[in-house]
Protein backbone atom coordinates (compact mmCIF):
# COMPACT_ATOMS: atom_id res chain seq x y z
CA UNK A 1 0.00 0.00 0.00
CA UNK A 2 0.81 4.04 -0.40
CA UNK A 3 0.40 6.14 1.83
CA UNK A 4 -0.63 10.11 0.89
CA UNK A 5 -1.74 12.73 3.56
CA UNK A 6 -3.74 15.32 1.72
CA UNK A 7 -4.03 19.04 3.99
CA UNK A 8 -6.88 21.34 2.73
CA UNK A 9 -5.96 25.06 3.25
CA UNK A 10 -9.12 26.95 3.80
CA UNK A 11 -8.33 30.66 3.32
CA UNK A 12 -8.38 33.13 6.41
CA UNK A 13 -10.67 35.83 4.65
CA UNK A 14 -14.22 36.70 6.20
CA UNK A 15 -16.78 34.27 4.63
CA UNK A 16 -14.20 31.68 2.97
CA UNK A 17 -15.49 28.39 5.23
CA UNK A 18 -18.23 26.38 4.27
CA UNK A 19 -21.16 24.71 5.95
CA UNK A 20 -21.49 21.36 3.19
CA UNK A 21 -19.04 18.58 3.64
CA UNK A 22 -15.55 18.51 1.36
CA UNK A 23 -15.08 15.81 -1.15
CA UNK A 24 -11.56 15.00 -2.72
CA UNK A 25 -12.82 13.16 -6.07
CA UNK A 26 -9.83 12.19 -7.66
CA UNK A 27 -5.94 11.99 -7.56
CA UNK A 28 -4.31 12.09 -11.08
CA UNK A 29 -0.22 11.25 -11.22
CA UNK A 30 2.10 9.93 -14.34
CA UNK A 31 1.66 6.66 -13.01
CA UNK A 32 -2.18 6.04 -12.39
CA UNK A 33 -5.25 7.68 -11.33
CA UNK A 34 -7.56 6.98 -8.77
CA UNK A 35 -10.76 8.36 -7.24
CA UNK A 36 -13.45 9.50 -5.59
CA UNK A 37 -12.57 9.30 -2.37
CA UNK A 38 -15.17 10.07 0.13
CA UNK A 39 -14.33 12.33 2.66
CA UNK A 40 -17.03 14.30 4.07
CA UNK A 41 -16.92 16.68 6.75
CA UNK A 42 -19.50 19.27 8.43
CA UNK A 43 -18.07 22.15 8.82
CA UNK A 44 -14.97 24.01 7.73
CA UNK A 45 -14.22 27.38 9.09
CA UNK A 46 -12.10 30.22 7.63
CA UNK A 47 -8.53 29.85 8.62
CA UNK A 48 -8.43 26.55 8.88
CA UNK A 49 -6.13 23.19 7.74
CA UNK A 50 -8.00 20.03 7.42
CA UNK A 51 -5.86 16.42 6.56
CA UNK A 52 -6.47 13.18 4.77
CA UNK A 53 -4.76 9.87 4.78
CA UNK A 54 -4.98 7.67 1.92
CA UNK A 55 -3.71 4.31 1.01
CA UNK A 56 -3.87 3.38 -2.07
CA UNK A 57 -2.53 -0.12 -4.48
CA UNK A 58 -0.59 1.98 -6.77
CA UNK A 59 2.61 4.57 -6.05
CA UNK A 60 0.57 7.82 -8.54
CA UNK A 61 4.13 9.13 -9.52
CA UNK A 62 4.54 12.74 -9.94
CA UNK A 63 1.02 14.14 -9.40
CA UNK A 64 -0.49 16.22 -12.39
CA UNK A 65 -3.98 17.35 -10.98
CA UNK A 66 -6.44 16.84 -8.61
CA UNK A 67 -10.48 17.40 -8.18
CA UNK A 68 -11.51 19.05 -4.77
CA UNK A 69 -15.00 20.47 -3.81
CA UNK A 70 -17.83 20.87 -1.30
CA UNK A 71 -21.79 19.31 -1.72
CA UNK A 72 -23.96 22.39 -2.96
CA UNK A 73 -25.90 21.48 0.35
CA UNK A 74 -25.80 23.71 3.88
CA UNK A 75 -26.91 27.08 5.54
CA UNK A 76 -26.51 30.14 3.66
CA UNK A 77 -23.23 31.38 2.92
CA UNK A 78 -21.73 27.38 1.62
CA UNK A 79 -19.55 29.20 -0.73
CA UNK A 80 -15.75 27.97 0.24
CA UNK A 81 -12.39 30.26 -0.63
CA UNK A 82 -10.69 27.32 -0.86
CA UNK A 83 -6.83 28.78 -0.76
CA UNK A 84 -4.84 25.52 -1.54
CA UNK A 85 -4.08 21.68 -1.66
CA UNK A 86 -0.77 20.29 -0.47
CA UNK A 87 -0.32 16.60 -0.89
CA UNK A 88 2.46 14.15 0.69
CA UNK A 89 2.93 10.77 -0.82
CA UNK A 90 6.80 8.30 -0.90
CA UNK A 91 7.33 10.36 -4.48
CA UNK A 92 7.43 13.58 -3.67
CA UNK A 93 5.54 16.96 -1.97
CA UNK A 94 2.89 19.13 -4.34
CA UNK A 95 1.41 22.16 -3.58
CA UNK A 96 -1.66 22.84 -6.07
CA UNK A 97 -2.65 26.94 -5.27
CA UNK A 98 -6.08 27.69 -5.67
CA UNK A 99 -7.42 31.08 -3.99
CA UNK A 100 -10.93 31.08 -5.84
CA UNK A 101 -14.45 30.63 -4.71
CA UNK A 102 -16.40 27.39 -4.85
CA UNK A 103 -19.78 28.05 -5.20
CA UNK A 104 -21.54 30.96 -4.44
CA UNK A 105 -19.38 33.57 -2.65
CA UNK A 106 -19.87 34.93 1.01
CA UNK A 107 -19.11 38.17 -0.64
CA UNK A 108 -22.52 38.36 -2.38
CA UNK A 109 -20.32 39.25 -6.30
CA UNK A 110 -21.42 36.92 -9.19
CA UNK A 111 -17.54 37.77 -10.25
CA UNK A 112 -16.51 35.95 -7.15
CA UNK A 113 -18.77 32.60 -7.43
CA UNK A 114 -17.87 29.47 -9.27
CA UNK A 115 -18.83 25.60 -9.43
CA UNK A 116 -18.77 23.67 -6.21
CA UNK A 117 -16.02 21.40 -7.96
CA UNK A 118 -12.71 22.32 -9.23
CA UNK A 119 -9.73 20.52 -10.83
CA UNK A 120 -6.36 21.64 -10.22
CA UNK A 121 -3.61 20.84 -12.33
CA UNK A 122 -0.02 22.26 -12.75
CA UNK A 123 0.95 21.43 -9.34
CA UNK A 124 4.33 23.14 -8.23
CA UNK A 125 6.28 20.19 -7.03
CA UNK A 126 8.57 20.29 -3.86
CA UNK A 127 10.65 16.82 -4.78
CA UNK A 128 11.32 14.28 -2.34
CA UNK A 129 9.72 14.25 1.10
CA UNK A 130 11.53 16.63 3.18
CA UNK A 131 11.36 19.74 1.50
CA UNK A 132 8.68 22.54 2.02
CA UNK A 133 6.27 22.65 -0.53
CA UNK A 134 5.12 26.05 -2.16
CA UNK A 135 4.66 28.29 -5.25
CA UNK A 136 8.10 29.85 -5.84
CA UNK A 137 7.24 33.76 -7.02
CA UNK A 138 10.37 33.93 -9.15
CA UNK A 139 8.80 31.20 -11.43
CA UNK A 140 5.92 33.65 -12.26
CA UNK A 141 7.94 36.88 -12.31
CA UNK A 142 7.88 39.27 -15.24
CA UNK A 143 11.29 41.31 -16.18
CA UNK A 144 12.48 43.93 -14.21
CA UNK A 145 10.24 47.03 -14.21
CA UNK A 146 11.03 50.75 -14.89
CA UNK A 147 9.23 52.75 -12.72
CA UNK A 148 6.24 53.15 -10.45
CA UNK A 149 3.72 56.13 -9.81
CA UNK A 150 2.20 55.98 -6.14
CA UNK A 151 -0.61 58.78 -4.79
CA UNK A 152 -3.03 58.23 -1.89
CA UNK A 153 -6.44 59.63 -0.63
CA UNK A 154 -8.07 59.82 2.81
CA UNK A 155 -10.95 61.02 4.39
CA UNK A 156 -12.23 60.71 8.11
CA UNK A 157 -15.41 59.19 9.07
CA UNK A 158 -18.94 60.68 8.50
CA UNK A 159 -18.94 62.29 11.95
CA UNK A 160 -15.76 63.70 12.19
CA UNK A 161 -16.50 65.34 9.01
CA UNK A 162 -19.51 66.74 10.71
CA UNK A 163 -17.12 67.98 13.58
CA UNK A 164 -14.85 70.28 10.70
CA UNK A 165 -12.25 67.62 10.53
CA UNK A 166 -10.45 66.98 7.26
CA UNK A 167 -8.08 64.59 5.75
CA UNK A 168 -4.45 65.74 5.27
CA UNK A 169 -3.20 64.90 1.50
CA UNK A 170 0.57 64.82 0.94
CA UNK A 171 2.62 63.36 -1.49
CA UNK A 172 4.88 61.67 0.89
CA UNK A 173 2.16 61.02 3.81
CA UNK A 174 -0.76 62.44 5.50
CA UNK A 175 -3.89 61.30 8.14
CA UNK A 176 -7.68 60.98 8.24
CA UNK A 177 -8.99 60.58 12.01
CA UNK A 178 -6.96 58.03 13.40
CA UNK A 179 -5.56 56.73 9.52
CA UNK A 180 -2.06 57.14 8.30
CA UNK A 181 -0.52 56.44 5.24
CA UNK A 182 3.49 57.04 4.12
CA UNK A 183 5.26 56.68 0.30
CA UNK A 184 8.63 57.03 0.15
CA UNK A 185 10.23 59.42 -2.58
CA UNK A 186 10.91 57.06 -5.13
CA UNK A 187 6.84 55.25 -4.75
CA UNK A 188 8.78 52.02 -4.01
CA UNK A 189 7.76 51.48 -0.58
CA UNK A 190 3.98 52.76 1.26
CA UNK A 191 1.87 51.70 3.79
CA UNK A 192 -1.22 52.58 5.88
CA UNK A 193 -1.84 52.38 9.77
CA UNK A 194 -5.04 52.48 11.08
CA UNK A 195 -4.91 54.02 14.92
CA UNK A 196 -7.77 51.95 17.34
CA UNK A 197 -10.09 54.85 18.17
CA UNK A 198 -10.77 53.48 22.07
CA UNK A 199 -7.82 54.61 23.37
CA UNK A 200 -10.00 58.12 22.94
CA UNK A 201 -11.78 57.10 26.15
CA UNK A 202 -8.14 57.18 27.82
CA UNK A 203 -8.11 60.39 26.74
CA UNK A 204 -5.00 59.33 23.91
CA UNK A 205 -5.49 59.91 20.32
CA UNK A 206 -4.22 57.07 18.54
CA UNK A 207 -4.08 58.91 14.76
CA UNK A 208 -0.68 60.00 16.67
CA UNK A 209 0.60 56.73 17.52
CA UNK A 210 -0.73 55.83 13.51
CA UNK A 211 1.35 58.59 12.16
CA UNK A 212 4.32 57.79 13.99
CA UNK A 213 4.07 54.07 12.71
CA UNK A 214 4.04 55.79 9.25
CA UNK A 215 7.12 58.62 10.05
CA UNK A 216 8.86 55.34 11.57
CA UNK A 217 8.41 52.81 8.23
CA UNK A 218 9.48 55.74 6.09
CA UNK A 219 12.69 56.72 7.50
CA UNK A 220 13.41 53.08 8.09
CA UNK A 221 12.73 51.70 4.79
CA UNK A 222 9.25 50.69 4.62
CA UNK A 223 9.12 47.86 7.43
CA UNK A 224 6.94 46.88 10.43
CA UNK A 225 10.52 46.80 12.76
CA UNK A 226 11.16 50.33 11.49
CA UNK A 227 7.68 51.48 12.74
CA UNK A 228 7.81 49.88 15.46
CA UNK A 229 10.72 50.79 16.75
CA UNK A 230 10.11 54.64 15.75
CA UNK A 231 6.86 54.65 17.53
CA UNK A 232 8.59 52.70 20.62
CA UNK A 233 11.67 55.12 21.16
CA UNK A 234 9.21 58.64 20.53
CA UNK A 235 7.21 57.16 23.42
CA UNK A 236 4.18 57.77 21.46
CA UNK A 237 0.81 56.31 23.42
CA UNK A 238 -1.73 53.67 21.44
CA UNK A 239 -2.31 50.96 18.78
CA UNK A 240 -2.70 50.51 15.53
CA UNK A 241 -3.02 48.01 12.63
CA UNK A 242 -0.51 48.61 9.59
CA UNK A 243 0.26 47.60 6.22
CA UNK A 244 3.28 48.03 3.91
CA UNK A 245 4.37 47.11 0.55
CA UNK A 246 8.15 46.71 -0.71
CA UNK A 247 7.99 47.15 -4.45
CA UNK A 248 11.08 45.74 -6.17
CA UNK A 249 11.68 47.13 -9.41
CA UNK A 250 14.33 45.66 -10.61
CA UNK A 251 12.75 41.80 -8.95
CA UNK A 252 9.42 42.48 -10.46
CA UNK A 253 8.28 41.83 -6.67
CA UNK A 254 6.02 43.18 -4.29
CA UNK A 255 6.75 42.06 -0.59
CA UNK A 256 3.78 42.81 1.47
CA UNK A 257 3.68 42.91 5.31
CA UNK A 258 0.32 43.06 7.58
CA UNK A 259 -0.52 43.17 11.13
CA UNK A 260 -4.46 42.97 11.45
CA UNK A 261 -7.09 44.32 9.24
CA UNK A 262 -5.45 46.97 6.91
CA UNK A 263 -5.19 45.00 3.91
CA UNK A 264 -3.20 45.18 0.60
CA UNK A 265 -4.55 43.63 -2.81
CA UNK A 266 -2.87 43.50 -6.19
CA UNK A 267 -5.22 44.28 -9.49
CA UNK A 268 -4.39 43.21 -12.90
CA UNK A 269 -6.48 43.10 -16.09
CA UNK A 270 -9.82 43.49 -14.05
CA UNK A 271 -8.87 41.43 -11.35
CA UNK A 272 -7.79 41.16 -7.80
CA UNK A 273 -5.34 38.95 -8.30
CA UNK A 274 -3.64 38.50 -5.14
CA UNK A 275 -5.04 40.16 -1.86
CA UNK A 276 -3.64 39.88 1.84
CA UNK A 277 -5.93 38.49 4.67
CA UNK A 278 -7.70 39.83 7.50
CA UNK A 279 -5.32 39.03 10.90
CA UNK A 280 -8.01 38.85 13.89
CA UNK A 281 -8.49 37.34 17.16
CA UNK A 282 -11.93 37.17 16.13
CA UNK A 283 -14.35 39.72 14.26
CA UNK A 284 -14.14 43.21 15.31
CA UNK A 285 -10.60 42.35 17.47
CA UNK A 286 -7.66 43.02 14.88
CA UNK A 287 -4.05 42.35 15.67
CA UNK A 288 -2.52 45.73 16.18
CA UNK A 289 1.26 47.01 16.86
CA UNK A 290 0.81 48.87 20.33
CA UNK A 291 2.33 50.83 22.62
CA UNK A 292 1.58 48.46 25.40
CA UNK A 293 3.12 44.95 25.93
CA UNK A 294 0.02 42.94 26.70
CA UNK A 295 -2.25 43.78 23.39
CA UNK A 296 1.34 44.06 20.98
CA UNK A 297 1.32 41.79 18.09
CA UNK A 298 5.36 41.78 17.18
CA UNK A 299 6.70 42.62 13.86
CA UNK A 300 7.66 39.26 13.08
CA UNK A 301 4.76 37.83 13.78
CA UNK A 302 2.69 39.86 10.99
CA UNK A 303 1.52 37.95 7.56
CA UNK A 304 3.88 38.51 4.34
CA UNK A 305 3.58 37.64 1.28
CA UNK A 306 5.68 38.34 -2.20
CA UNK A 307 3.50 38.98 -5.26
CA UNK A 308 5.66 38.65 -8.69
CA UNK A 309 4.61 41.65 -10.61
CA UNK A 310 4.01 42.83 -14.48
CA UNK A 311 4.10 46.13 -16.31
CA UNK A 312 0.70 47.52 -16.00
CA UNK A 313 0.02 45.97 -12.12
CA UNK A 314 -1.81 48.73 -9.50
CA UNK A 315 -1.13 47.53 -5.75
CA UNK A 316 -3.59 49.09 -3.58
CA UNK A 317 -2.67 49.68 0.32
CA UNK A 318 -5.76 50.58 2.45
CA UNK A 319 -7.23 50.40 6.07
CA UNK A 320 -10.19 48.86 7.12
CA UNK A 321 -12.47 51.33 6.17
CA UNK A 322 -11.95 50.79 2.30
CA UNK A 323 -11.54 47.01 2.35
CA UNK A 324 -15.15 46.98 5.31
CA UNK A 325 -17.37 49.39 2.22
CA UNK A 326 -15.66 47.96 -0.75
CA UNK A 327 -14.95 44.21 -1.86
CA UNK A 328 -12.37 42.85 -3.85
CA UNK A 329 -14.12 43.09 -7.59
CA UNK A 330 -15.45 46.36 -6.58
CA UNK A 331 -11.66 47.72 -5.83
CA UNK A 332 -11.02 46.32 -9.29
CA UNK A 333 -13.80 47.73 -10.83
CA UNK A 334 -12.73 50.81 -9.98
CA UNK A 335 -8.61 50.40 -10.24
CA UNK A 336 -9.57 49.47 -13.76
CA UNK A 337 -11.76 52.25 -14.74
CA UNK A 338 -8.33 54.76 -13.51
CA UNK A 339 -6.01 52.30 -13.86
CA UNK A 340 -3.59 55.09 -15.93
CA UNK A 341 -4.37 57.25 -13.11
CA UNK A 342 -3.39 56.33 -9.67
CA UNK A 343 -4.25 59.80 -8.17
CA UNK A 344 -7.76 59.81 -9.45
CA UNK A 345 -7.99 55.47 -8.82
CA UNK A 346 -6.83 56.55 -4.87
CA UNK A 347 -9.95 59.13 -4.73
CA UNK A 348 -12.60 57.39 -6.53
CA UNK A 349 -11.57 54.18 -4.20
CA UNK A 350 -11.95 56.77 -1.48
CA UNK A 351 -14.86 58.22 -2.29
CA UNK A 352 -17.12 55.05 -3.16
CA UNK A 353 -16.10 53.74 -0.08
CA UNK A 354 -17.12 56.91 2.18
CA UNK A 355 -20.64 56.69 -0.16
CA UNK A 356 -20.73 53.16 1.21
CA UNK A 357 -19.92 53.67 4.80
CA UNK A 358 -23.16 55.87 5.21
CA UNK A 359 -25.37 53.48 3.53
CA UNK A 360 -27.91 51.61 5.68
CA UNK A 361 -28.55 48.70 2.96
CA UNK A 362 -26.12 48.32 0.60
CA UNK A 363 -24.72 44.74 0.73
CA UNK A 364 -20.93 45.14 2.02
CA UNK A 365 -18.30 42.84 3.08
CA UNK A 366 -18.62 44.39 6.37
CA UNK A 367 -22.81 43.24 6.52
CA UNK A 368 -21.33 40.25 5.05
CA UNK A 369 -19.07 39.47 8.00
CA UNK A 370 -21.14 40.71 10.33
CA UNK A 371 -24.04 38.55 9.78
CA UNK A 372 -21.51 35.92 9.67
CA UNK A 373 -20.05 36.56 13.14
CA UNK A 374 -23.48 37.74 15.25
CA UNK A 375 -25.44 34.79 13.14
CA UNK A 376 -27.94 37.75 12.13
CA UNK A 377 -29.14 39.87 8.79
CA UNK A 378 -26.86 42.66 8.98
CA UNK A 379 -26.71 45.19 6.27
CA UNK A 380 -24.78 48.73 5.38
CA UNK A 381 -21.73 50.04 5.39
CA UNK A 382 -19.32 50.72 8.22
CA UNK A 383 -18.37 54.05 9.48
CA UNK A 384 -14.79 54.94 9.33
CA UNK A 385 -11.71 56.52 8.97
CA UNK A 386 -10.69 55.97 4.90
CA UNK A 387 -7.25 55.46 3.80
CA UNK A 388 -5.64 54.19 0.37
CA UNK A 389 -2.42 53.70 -1.10
CA UNK A 390 -2.24 53.00 -5.05
CA UNK A 391 0.59 52.33 -6.98
CA UNK A 392 1.19 51.51 -10.78
CA UNK A 393 4.28 49.60 -12.21
CA UNK A 394 5.48 49.76 -15.53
Amino acid sequence: MHPYLIRIFTSPRRGAGTTASVRVWSLAGTKASRGPFAWMRTGFPRGSVRDVSLELDEDLGELTSLEIGHDDVGDAGTGWLLQQVQVFGSSGEWTFPCERWLGASDSGAEDESGPTRVVLASPVSAGKRGATPGPSPAAERGPPLSSITTKAACVPAKAKVDAGKRGVVRATHGWAGEDAYFVSNDGTKFGVADGVSEWAARGVDAGLFSRALCEGAARGGGTLEAAAAHAAAAGVLGSSTMVVVDVSLRDALARVAVIGDSRAALVRGGRVVHASEEQEFRFGMPRQLSSEPAGNTPPADALRYAWPLRAGDVLVAGTDGLFDNAALEAVARTVAANAARPAEAARALVSDAWAASQSKSRDTPYARAASEAYDLVVKGGKPDDITCVVGRVE
